[in-house]
């Protein structure tokens, strides 16, 4: 079941992530209650902040897969510390399985961020943001490398996040893997890229 909140996009990361969480989990169990659902795909940044830093989120979700007894695929942030004050920030997907369980299953980060919103092209990324207007469109996300399958009642499936489906080799990558078929994770709200842009919320560091 593909579950997309009506959600403006200059709302969603000022809206409460709390409240944003009871929406999925009642969209998502009203279709359960009216059809058969093997697998909830909440949307992109459905989460909005860095999932490792909120560990409340993860246990809201866990608690909502096991109890529906049904996986969940969600869009967050990834942070990967490097050492020496350095990091890497992802779009990401994180699959909880039927059990609530999310740690044995590596995140998905997505390889083709959109161009300068999701990452800036070329040059530092501090350039563009010491631009006053395009600081909040200028985004520094890394470049995921991995191709994460993840096990369901209906088959193994990888993820695509949004802008990524106008990319079919990505999609065939997936399919030699061994993949079934393909889930897609898409930004909420009505300007998906622009939106993206907006998704590094404060120092992951904090």
């Amino acid at each position: 079941a593909l579950i997309q909140p009506n959600v403006a996009s200059g709302e969603k990361w000022e809206a409460s992530p709390d409240s944003q969480l009871a929406t999925l989990a009642d969209l998502s169990r009203r279709a359960a209650a009216s059809h058969a659902v093997n697998l909830f795909l909440w949307p992109e940044s459905a989460l909005p902040g860095y999932l490792p830093q909120h560990p409340e989120w993860t246990r809201a979700v866990a608690a909502f897969a096991a109890g529906e007894h049904t996986p969940v695929l969600t869009g967050s942030l990834d942070v990967e510390f490097l050492g020496g004050g350095r990091y890497h920030t992802y779009n990401a997907a994180f699959f909880f399985d039927s059990l609530g369980l999310s740690q044995p299953y590596p995140p998905y980060h997505k390889r083709y961020l959109v161009p300068v919103v999701e990452r800036v092209p070329f040059v530092p990324v501090a350039w563009f943001r010491a631009v006053p207007w395009l600081r909040q469109w200028s985004g520094g996300f890394t470049h995921g490398q991995g191709l994460p399958l993840y096990q369901t009642a209906i088959g193994r499936f990888g993820v695509l996040v949004c802008y990524e489906s106008a990319f079919e080799q990505l999609a065939r990558a997936y399919r030699r893997e061994g993949a079934d078929f393909v889930g897609e994770g898409v930004a909420l709200g009505d300007l998906p890229a622009f939106d993206a842009g907006r998704q590094p919320v404060g120092d992951p560091r904090r």
